[in-house]
């Protein structure tokens, strides 16, 4: 499914095929390492790893894509494409019937939350949340709703949803919110997992009207 990303390079300076590019970006999560830039240190970059990844992507490396390379790459892959993957994981692991004995009542646990990923001091692509300080101060933030699935003690990712204004807003407009995340995320989980049954466990910004209402127009049993 990797291979199959769109890919929006120009075939003729191609090095790496996408499927080489997304593992070479994976690898280092799975092992603890979250910054792009120690994708391309001694820290990972290794002959082990690369012999390893040249096994699993079926490609003769001589060295790992550089980090820039990579990120080059995620700026333009589509972020259907990369839902379906994550869609297609739960639903191979759910139908295996393995995590059945995590449900309670026949429901699966999911836990929701808003998490800041990086502030700047200018408007990041052009679509940052915008904070204002006391002091006068402007901050222009990147958010994310996830939503994680619980199986025992494993968490696997469900959904994630940006939570970012769509362009520049002028002072009357209002921002993009995690309640608006929130509805969002709701109809895609609905649509694609109809037959699941979820508990949501969530903070207390969940315990409002219109969070409960999101809740039970998509069948969503609530905990707080």
């Amino acid at each position: 499914m990797f291979e199959e990303l769109t890919d929006t390079r120009h075939q003729s300076y191609v090095t790496y095929s996408m499927k080489t590019i997304c593992v070479t970006r994976l690898f280092p999560l799975l092992c603890g390492i979250v910054t792009m830039t120690d994708i391309s240190t001694d820290t990972f970059n290794t002959d082990v790893c690369i012999k390893n990844i040249s096994k699993i992507c079926n490609q003769d490396l001589k060295e790992l894509p550089y980090w820039e390379t990579i990120q080059d790459v995620f700026m333009n892959i589509k972020t259907e494409e990369l839902r379906d993957i994550q869609k297609y994981i739960v639903k191979a692991l759910t139908r295996s019937k393995m995590f059945d004995k995590n449900k309670y009542e026949g429901y699966f646990q999911i836990v929701i939350d808003g998490t800041g990923l990086s502030s700047h001091n200018y408007n990041l692509n052009n679509n940052c949340i915008k904070k204002k300080y006391k002091d006068g101060k402007v901050s222009y933030c990147k958010y994310v709703l996830e939503c994680k699935l619980i199986v025992g003690r494993m968490v696997i990712s469900l959904d994630s949803e940006w939570i970012e204004n769509v362009d520049s807003l002028n002072e009357s407009q209002k921002q993009d919110c995690e309640t608006k995340a929130f509805e969002r995320m709701a109809t895609r989980i609905k649509r694609n997992y109809p037959r699941q049954k979820f508990i949501i466990t969530a903070d207390a910004l969940y315990c409002t009207s219109p969070m409960i209402q999101i809740c039970k127009q998509n069948g969503f049993m609530s905990s707080f």
